[in-house]
């Protein structure tokens, strides 16, 4: 090994959910050598994937076993009363699944139900047409018995079976049957709440108007939405407010518009009537506030308690007065869709055009529109909307059956009605028109809406029922040990939900909590016998509850929490600055206390309101000279107003404080289960704290979600150097300074960050001890958790090849959102303008010219941007540009409001502003605050700062920077150097905190992506992702450099640095943060940076050399694939086929013929073996693949043989056992790693041979990269390319390519493409330019390492490549070695598969 054991050195990391890169250096950013191999490497791996997708496929099992158990239990209750009338009727109903000849041999026919001597199922369906037919026959006491009364118990047998099958929800949390408006209150009056807030001039509306309205069966969502749009007074102006009411009337609703989000795509939109919702709910949820992404929560109880009503009320009320129930509606359905089909027919019949020709069997002409409407499973048809093809017409006679029919959804049969009936006028198509309008037409029995009902509705039918059969059958009302009768039981059981804080309850469950009191079955009535539910509540709080992100061994408070609500707050309302300066902290403790917990106590406190208020005091004449906060504040105290509610003045009393967070704890615990949140606030009522009549109330109010902080960290103690080192806690902080948590935390005039490294969970163990299970104890997600491993697991090996720890290690901070580059820039600027245009006036035609410059992709260009932004304007003089001198840099600058020089801050909505370059030169300089005299006392240049703010074309923080005359302090400036090098990203920190635990010694320095990013492109070092991984390795290796010279320049104290060695009052700085590589960089004889100038070639040409080099190893973790075994989604037995499917049932022998049964496909594979197969005279070797299906069964090499064998592999000998996914092979000198493998044996590998190309093509390879993803945005209109990009810059390029695919490593592609762009030389040279942009990126991502399939047709290739499939007998292969690298590929190991 060449590396020295006792030397200092430097590790940079690069950290990413799927890879790792590392490189070990010197203190002068030489790479060391190991092996005689430069040490950076690149890990890669699988994303993890959340455990929310296995948790509730988990928790689908669990429902599925205790419903079996439901179902069996009332099998046992009807057991005796039916089995000596009909002892096959169970046998019967369990036989249903198979086909006759498959069925038990007692069983002679195909009936399941019934097989009397003159009673089959035929008659059975003959008096119930549907199941809610027969409920309702037992709900009217009118059930058709023999007149043996034998067929009474199997009857209400099925009808209450039925009903087990379909509970409802358990959402309400009451035991009322009552179905009424208080349901949503809360969402009612909160829905309301909201629209007074954010929306201007509206009425006051009471929900229970809003709700009268929506539940009107008989006009259209569209008319629902005009009314309510009347109800509250809203403009068609207000585009929030009207798209909002779609979204309540079931409409679909743009997101962006709803909550003016100018940063995402107009496509994204939500419909709370579709079954996507809750999908699109998750999409939403990143995107808007929390008070946002509550109103829709509150929409859509609103929306489902409409339909429920609906449902339940839609139809003609009884004329005796009797209760309506559920079966009464789904009867009136039915006859209603019967009617309804009738009436079309009819009119299909009588008014369309008879074109069709005559079906057999039957001498009944049809018109071709019948034909399609009612004889064809095509989009929008009938037989699509049933799911059903059903006619004795010859054409569909072989298809009689169902199947997954696409566009089946009521809208496409209503589309395809109003377009076949568009023209005809009569009486019965108005009807039908009519009903389609208000959506009443062909109603169906069974939606998706049908999951609005709650269990209570279906329960009150259960219970008229049962009633009704305890005349007709005694049993029911016979009691066991337990006093309960059998209609008693079978209540409870169906009314039964077991509470989410018990758990798993069955023996052998290895996630289950309960405490289980005593042993014996587990009924609704003994639960409380058999589980301790105190102790398995108390249980699952301690796993509920995370623990703190500082603090890793302190629980986290709800988020709810009065504590919590007044951190967030003062956290927030510290940020507030008024004409550039922070807020005096007296003003605002007169803020917190007169707003937030006075006038507008428990609601939301608004941008207006604050604003308002300070005009009020004096403090502020206009709006604009607010900045620091968000377009809105985002916090406040919901549950002080709750609480206060409550309590009254008595909550500022600290024992009721205490009250009341206990209160909020519980309920944040229990908001799904109202009993046992009502048992823990029952002790208050005792005590007299409470009354009978607060306690309702507060079982009303919602707490939910947990923060990520404790109380502990909360309460911080820390000393305050201000204050003659007295001791104060961070809450107290807050509220006495006027500085944010981080601020506080890393200020020198607080000891906070002091008290939290001793307070600290410290690790006490050492690198090398360090295992997965550690990591348990900390709040990371799946895919993070992953990567801190992979991470660790890299350190391990680097520090026991070296042999001690390293001097530094250098982090990558990620970049703050504003950082993130082109990607999605285009779209959320195209959208921002063209909504800040439509409040505009002009002859210009602004909208269309933003639209192409959108698509033309100059939108992308800063300097196009800001021309718009601005309308065209020169901000330091307010004078027009010409936008045919725009990119004219003697003409225009791009110029920071706050100097580059000290800030580095490139915020385009803060910072930059496109300006004259004469006078940004000459008068501006470099120079804050903005010069009066030409600039900020101009009035043509004041006025129109004050245009574009008024219009919301610039913000409030833009604004007050250009408006300010205030030099910045020394706290500002020691604060944009800060975060240069402090992380405040809890995750990336938290990161760093375990690797400094288990490397104590080390220093853990941060370097920002972004600094990194600007190096890159200063010294032309651009990255392509496309070409290869080496630039995970490259990028670790830059964050030492870069990391270090920041570090060494600005120390880990950059206060004191500002401080000490620079001159602020007379502005001489020692420094330039937009220079930072002009001059070196040296602190106490340590070189961190040599600059580059005519005498000496300076650092930089250190790192050209290694930056130039491409020797970084890729190492790729490979798994054994678990989880999913197949898709879960079953194939029908017309497609599956017995050798690519297993049983739906696969205990079951008689189902294990898929073609009768179907089966599931896409079993997932496990990982491989390579074997020896044949005949003794004909042996031939392969891969074959052990699918996760069968694994878990497999337990040795004799189980593996024995699998074989049963796969059809002759006599086999295993020569490699368990190649896992991802494994290395080395194939005829070219390096693949296995992934797969088909129904035809053939293995699919993907490319894991790196291409090296110097770095001036990689430069111009991310150019490529950049104008294809433009070309493939740009559709039809012509995209703005780089002019850097040429035709014969492209033919270079494309040659290279082209040499490495005939010369190097590459001519050994198992399906290489060398001789195609040998031939297709000349083809490319004709091509267009955008053409060969497209064919130059297909052969890169062809030689990368990504997946996919491309075409070379243009050059008269194949249409498609890329799949890398080989047979599994190998049989071109004279190399083939399987092959295990280390961690980081510094030790290697080789197999060969042919010797």
């Amino acid at each position: 090994m060449n590396a020295n054991r006792e030397m200092a050195y430097y590790i940079g990391i690069d950290m990413g959910t799927g890879s790792v890169g590392m490189a070990i250096t010197d203190e002068n950013y030489n790479l060391l050598k190991v092996k005689g191999q430069d040490y950076w490497f690149v890990r890669e791996f699988e994303t993890a994937n959340t455990q929310i997708k296995r948790r509730m496929h988990r928790i689908s099992k669990r429902r599925l076993r205790r419903h079996q158990v439901r179902v069996a239990l009332i099998r046992s209750y009807f057991a005796e009363e039916i089995l000596k009338n009909d002892p096959l009727f169970f046998i019967r109903q369990d036989n249903s699944i198979y086909y006759l000849e498959d069925k038990d041999s007692v069983l002679k026919t195909k009936d399941c139900l019934f097989a009397d001597y003159n009673y089959h199922d035929k008659n059975y369906y003959k008096d119930y047409p549907t199941i809610f037919h027969l409920r309702q026959a037992f709900i009217k006491d009118t059930v058709k018995d023999d007149e043996n009364h034998t067929r009474y118990a199997r009857l209400l047998y099925l009808a209450i079976i039925n009903m087990f099958e379909h509970r409802g929800h358990f959402l309400l949390n009451s035991v009322s049957e009552d179905i009424n408006k208080e349901m949503v209150k809360d969402a009612g009056e909160g829905f309301t709440l909201y629209l007074q807030e954010r929306i201007k001039e509206i009425k006051p509306v009471s929900y229970s108007d809003i709700l009268d309205v929506l539940v009107e069966k008989n006009i259209s969502r569209s008319e629902k939405k005009e009314r309510i749009v009347e109800l509250f007074g809203i403009k068609k102006s207000c585009k929030n407010g009207m798209e909002i009411i779609k979204c309540l009337c079931g409409l679909e609703a743009n997101v962006a518009i709803m909550f003016n989000l100018d940063d995402i795509e107009n496509k994204l939109t939500i419909v709370v009537s579709k079954d996507d919702y809750e999908d699109k709910l998750a999409e939403v949820q990143p995107l808007v506030d929390e008070e946002s992404f509550e109103l829709l929560n509150r929409i859509k109880q609103l929306y489902d308690y409409s339909q429920l009503q609906s449902i339940l009320k839609g139809y003609k009320e009884k004329e005796d007065g009797e209760d309506k129930y559920l079966s009464d509606v789904r009867v009136e359905l039915y006859e209603k869709h019967k009617a309804d089909l009738k009436l079309l027919k009819k009119v299909y019949k009588r008014d369309l055009d008879k074109k069709g020709k005559i079906c057999e069997g039957k001498n009944i002409q049809r018109s071709s529109k019948y034909n399609f409407m009612f004889r064809s499973g095509k989009d929008g048809t009938y037989s699509a909307y049933t799911n059903s093809l059903n006619s004795f017409c010859s054409k569909t006679i072989e298809n009689k059956y169902r199947r997954n029919m696409k566009n089946r959804d009521r809208a496409s049969l209503y589309d395809t009605i109003k377009k076949d009936l568009s023209g005809i006028e009569n009486d019965d198509v108005k009807k039908i028109l009519r009903d389609i309008e208000t959506e009443q037409f062909l109603p169906k029995q069974i939606t998706g809406e049908n999951g609005v009902i709650p269990n209570q509705i279906h329960a009150k039918e259960l219970k008229a029922i049962l009633k009704n059969a305890e005349k007709h059958l005694p049993f029911l009302t016979e009691k066991d040990d337990s006093g309960l009768t059998v209609s008693e039981r079978i209540i409870s059981l169906f009314r039964y939900c077991i509470p989410y804080y018990i758990g798993p309850v069955g023996k052998d469950s290895r996630t289950g909590w309960a405490s289980i009191k005593e042993e014996g079955q587990i009924f609704p009535w003994n639960i409380e016998q058999k589980i301790d539910v105190d102790k398995t509540s108390e249980e699952f709080i301690t796993r509920l509850i995370k623990t703190c992100t500082y603090l890793s061994n302190e629980k986290v408070v709800p988020k709810q929490s009065l504590v919590y609500e007044r951190y967030c707050v003062l956290n927030e309302i510290n940020n507030i600055k008024i004409r550039g300066k922070r807020i005096d902290p007296q003003l605002k403790q007169e803020i917190f206390k007169e707003l937030y917990i006075g006038s507008k106590c428990g609601k939301k406190v608004t941008r207006k309101n604050l604003c308002q208020y300070l005009v009020n005091k004096g403090a502020i004449e206009e709006d604009s000279e607010i900045s620091g906060i968000d377009k809105d504040l985002n916090t406040y105290m919901s549950s002080y107003g709750k609480m206060y509610q409550i309590f009254g003045d008595k909550i500022k009393r600290d024992d009721i404080k205490e009250v009341a967070e206990e209160i909020i704890y519980y309920g944040t615990i229990y908001g799904g289960a109202k009993e046992m949140f009502k048992k823990k606030i029952e002790q208050y009522v005792s005590e007299d704290i409470l009354d009978e009549a607060q306690m309702n109330r507060i079982l009303g109010f919602k707490f939910k979600d947990w923060a990520r902080l404790s109380k502990k960290f909360l309460y911080l103690e820390g000393y305050d150097k201000g204050n003659q080192n007295q001791l104060t806690t961070l809450m107290q902080a807050l509220w006495d300074y006027n500085l944010n948590t981080m601020e506080l935390m890393n200020s020198p005039m607080f000891t906070f960050k002091e008290t939290l490294e001793k307070q600290k969970n410290k690790m006490e163990k050492v690198l090398c001890d360090f295992e997965y299970e550690d990591l348990d104890e900390y709040y990371f997600s799946a895919p993070v958790k992953r990567m801190v491993w992979q991470t660790i697991a890299c350190l391990k090996e680097v520090v026991q090849i070296m042999g001690h720890n390293p001097k530094r290690i250098f982090i990558e901070m990620p970049r703050a959102d504003e950082e993130k580059g082109e990607q999605g820039r285009k779209a959320s600027r195209k959208n921002r303008l063209l909504s800040l245009y439509e409040e505009i006036e002009d002859e210009r035609p602004w909208k269309k010219e933003i639209e192409n410059a959108a698509e033309s992709g100059r939108l992308n260009s800063k300097r196009m941007y800001l021309y718009y932004l601005q309308m065209g304007k020169d901000a330091y003089t307010g004078e027009d540009i010409d936008i045919e001198d725009l990119f004219d840099n003697s003409k225009y600058d791009i110029d920071h409001i706050y100097p580059r020089s000290l800030t580095d801050d490139n915020s385009l909505e803060n910072n930059l502003v496109l300006v004259s370059a004469t006078i940004n030169q000459d008068v501006k300089k470099n120079d804050y605050p903005i010069p009066y005299d030409k600039i900020r006392g101009n009035s043509k240049v004041r006025e129109l700062w004050r245009f574009l703010h008024e219009k919301k074309f610039m913000n409030d923080e833009k604004y007050n920077r250009l408006m300010s005359d205030v030099p910045l302090t020394q706290e500002q400036l020691a604060g944009y150097i800060a975060r240069q090098l402090v992380e405040t990203a809890q995750g990336t920190k938290g990161i760093a905190d375990i690797i400094k635990s288990v490397i104590p010694d080390a220093d853990i320095i941060y370097s920002k992506a972004k600094n990194v990013s600007d190096f890159r492109k200063r010294y032309g070092m651009l990255k392509s992702r496309l070409t290869n991984d080496f630039h995970h390795a490259k990028d670790a290796y830059l964050n030492v450099v870069v990391g270090n010279v920041y570090f060494t320049k600005f120390t880990q104290n950059p206060r004191k640095y500002i401080k000490d060695e620079n001159d602020i009052e007379n502005k001489k700085y020692n420094y330039n943060l937009s220079k930072m590589y002009d001059k070196d960089v040296i602190r106490n004889g340590k070189v961190a940076w040599i600059a580059q100038n005519g005498k000496k070639a300076g650092t930089i040409q250190t790192i050209k050399k290694v930056m130039d080099r491409n020797t970084p190893i890729i190492t790729r973790q490979a798994f054994e694939q678990r989880g999913e075994l197949y898709d879960l989604q079953p194939i029908s037995k017309h497609k599956a086929k017995k050798e690519n499917y297993v049983p739906i049932k696969a205990a079951n022998e008689k189902m294990k013929d898929v073609t009768k049964y179907g089966g599931f496909t896409s079993l997932n594979p496990a990982y491989f073996v390579f074997v020896e197969y044949g005949s003794a005279k004909k042996r031939q070797r392969c891969f074959a693949v052990v699918h996760s299906y069968w694994a878990s069964s497999i337990k040795n090499n004799e189980d593996l043989v024995t699998h074989l064998k049963d796969r059809g592999y002759e006599n086999p000998i295993v020569i490699a056992d368990k190649i896992k996914k991802n494994s290395l092979i080395k194939y005829n000198g070219y390096f693949l790693y296995i992934v797969g493998m088909d129904a035809r044996k053939q293995v699919e590998f993907s490319n894991a041979t790196s291409m090296c190309l110097n770095n001036n093509f990689i430069q111009y390879i991310q150019k490529i990269e950049k104008a294809n993803t433009l070309i493939a945005e740009a559709k039809k209109r012509r995209p703005y390319i780089d002019e850097s990009i040429t035709a014969e810059r492209n033919i270079a390029l494309y040659n290279e390519l082209k040499k490495k695919h005939l010369d190097s490593i590459f001519k050994n592609h198992p399906k290489g493409i060398g001789s195609v762009l040998e031939s297709g030389e000349g083809a490319f040279v004709q091509l267009s330019l955008e053409q060969q942009i497209g064919i130059l990126y297909s052969i890169i991502q062809f030689s990368s390492f990504k997946k996919g399939t491309f075409s070379l047709t243009l050059i008269g290739g194949p249409k498609e490549v890329g799949r890398i499939r080989i047979s599994g007998n190998m049989p071109k292969a004279r190399e083939l070695k399987l092959i295990h690298y280390s961690i980081t590929g510094m030790y290697k190991k080789e197999i060969n598969l042919l010797d």
